[in-house]
């Protein structure tokens, strides 16, 4: 049997005080009914002239922003939060294992460094992370 895992990041910007990642583990049976449903929340949740090529992303849902959900006059801020809601709700519905890793940054004094090297720590966080 196959596994799909499903990652993304979060705080990778270097005032950020901890870089998280996390996703679930899909079986491979279940990865299809899990696509119609969420097809079934962006035909609740996007006008269907927004739906082409369109993706959730948890960022712009929540602070109502993006192409999409930016405009507030089609997507008041509590349609996207609760369209964030039922996104949320997937690893229950479906019982999926959640996975996550976290790494807490050890210097965030932007003075005492170069854009080189936050890049680079920014990069070790993310792989600690990942690893974790």
């Amino acid at each position: 049997m196959s596994r799909f895992i499903y990652i993304d990041e979060s705080g990778i910007s270097y005032l950020e005080p901890v870089t998280v990642v996390a996703g679930v583990i899909v079986k491979d049976k279940q990865w299809r009914t899990i696509e119609r449903y969420i097809n079934r929340l962006i035909e609740q949740y996007v006008h269907e002239e927004d739906r082409n090529g369109f993706i959730f992303h948890a960022t712009d849902l929540f602070h109502g922003r993006g192409k999409v959900f930016g405009d507030r006059t089609k997507y008041p801020h509590e349609r996207s939060h609760e369209a964030l809601k039922a996104l949320l709700e997937i690893p229950s519905k479906f019982h999926l294992p959640l996975v996550y890793g976290v790494s807490f940054k050890n210097d965030l004094s932007p003075e005492n460094s170069t854009k080189a090297t936050r890049r680079f720590d920014a990069c070790k966080n993310q792989a600690k992370a990942y690893a974790l």
